[in-house]
């Protein structure tokens, strides 16, 4: 028969496995966010080379920080200047931290056909210095776009070569492995995006 001190080790022994399970999972419960969804598990995103200005860059290059992704183009009316002014304000949310920490957003147009590569980074540029814009081509824009879940479609061209483009207002965020890891829907709230960004990266 066990002794009562042998007993009692082992009943010490079980509750400090179970502490440290319990304090093991909250460690690494994932962040309450209210407006991100984070997927179940990160994607990685097909390999593409991405346009901005005069510089090349590839997803891999996003690794080292959180990045926020925005498809649109720059003749969009409505959506995509509104979408690029509220990220700009959550951007302004986390000026306290350290730039190389903050999240990058990084445009990228869904209409190749029109737009340019030193367009769209003009077109980012104008609602915060920092933000990135870019284009590619539209293979290397379906791929992403299907990694993303992000329907585009453009429409057939009028008799005045204009044509309508669809794409959706969400923004996609990568972690700093620049793997697909959460979505934000619309509508926008600047202050609820600055707090899960802040949140994710645990700033």
């Amino acid at each position: 028969m066990p002794s009562q001190r042998t007993l009692l080790l082992v009943g010490i022994a079980a509750i400090a496995l179970a502490v440290g399970v319990l304090a093991g999972r909250a460690l690494h419960q994932p962040p309450q966010l209210q407006a991100a969804t984070l997927l179940p598990a990160s994607r990685a995103l097909p390999e593409l080379t991405l346009r901005s200005g005069d510089a090349e860059l590839r997803i891999a290059d996003l690794a080292g920080r959180w990045t926020v992704i925005f498809l649109g183009f720059t003749r969009c009316p409505d959506v995509c200047p509104t979408t690029l002014a509220l990220v700009a304000r959550a951007n302004r949310d986390l000026a306290d931290l350290p730039a190389a920490q903050r999240p990058r957003l990084l445009f990228i147009s869904v209409d190749p056909g029109r737009d340019t590569a030193d367009q769209a980074l003009a077109y980012a540029r104008f609602y915060d210095p920092s933000f990135v814009g870019a284009t590619t081509d539209p293979a290397a824009l379906e791929r992403l776009a299907a990694a993303l879940s992000a329907p585009i479609a453009i429409g057939a061209p009028g008799a005045d070569g204009g044509y309508s483009v669809d794409h959706p207002g969400a923004l996609f965020i990568l972690d700093p492995a620049a793997r697909f890891a959460a979505v934000v829907s619309p509508p926008l709230d600047p202050a609820a995006l600055a707090a899960d960004l802040r949140a994710l990266i645990g700033g």
